[in-house]
């Protein structure tokens, strides 16, 4: 089973530390690609596929980290970890541990 972490992530989490929205996510950003690596995650990059199927969903959703997170997801066939309910909508599986 792949375990990943996408690099989606770490652009959104970067965005809003340095916007002051998540202050405690600092440390993380600053060593995303070893925490990834050190808890055995492999690093999903994005490709011009997931961007194209981002593009392509309609305008009810206007968030730009979750449009590309669900796009990867169901190109890539991907369980997300979250429990927001858009990106099920957006056609990407989910589950909450």
């Amino acid at each position: 089973m792949l375990r990943g972490a996408s690099a989606v992530s770490a652009c959104e989490m970067s965005y809003k530390h340095h916007r002051g929205r998540w202050p405690e996510v600092g440390p993380l950003v600053g060593a995303f690609d070893a925490v990834v690596a050190a808890e055995g995650f492999d690093l999903l990059p994005l490709s011009a596929m997931h961007a194209v199927r981002a593009g392509a969903y309609g305008p009810e959703h206007r968030d730009p980290f979750d449009r590309m997170l669900g796009a990867q997801a169901v190109v890539e066939g991907l369980t997300l970890l979250s429990k927001d309910r858009w990106l099920k909508e957006l056609g990407a599986g989910t589950m909450w541990e």
